[in-house]
């Protein structure tokens, strides 16, 4: 029985380039959602920069575990960053109303646009429905060899 019906690397270049894409934009919305937060509500708290830093990583350590779980066939997770990419470009416009940060919001607002923009692309909900094939192939796989004497 075989897991992958066709050679890997055909399947990491043509599913990978957008999956990464996609992760590297929700990073970088992250980033720039996060200094708009800090700048926006604790601009005048001496740890400024302790929130930011701990906001910054709340979110990486979300988005990482939930494309992880995306590779590994459970594409629901996908609605978590989705989520996440909504409150990043909520939090990117709430600093247009910022003074002398409207290009950095624009920035932050195109790069939560694009990233949502990959994530329903149709390549990515591909990768995802492959993905969760290729799960179902390994949980029968196992199943069957150890049940086999």
């Amino acid at each position: 029985m075989t897991i992958l019906t066709f050679p890997i690397f055909t399947f990491i270049k043509r599913f990978y380039p957008v999956a990464i894409l996609g992760l590297l934009l929700t990073l970088t919305a992250s980033v720039i959602a996060t200094d708009a937060v800090a700048a926006f509500f604790f601009k005048s708290d001496p740890n400024y920069h302790l929130y930011s830093i701990g906001m910054l990583a709340a979110g990486a350590f979300t988005v990482g575990p939930a494309q992880y779980a995306v590779m590994r066939g459970t594409s629901e997770a996908t609605w978590v960053i989705v989520v996440l990419l909504v409150f990043y470009l909520l939090a990117s416009a709430l600093m247009y109303l910022t003074q002398g940060m409207e290009i950095f919001s624009v920035i932050g607002m195109l790069s939560s646009c694009a990233a949502l923009a990959c994530f329903n692309s149709r390549r990515y909900r591909q990768l995802c429905k492959r993905v969760k094939v290729i799960r179902r192939m390994r949980e029968r796989f196992i199943a069957q060899c150890r049940s086999e004497p």
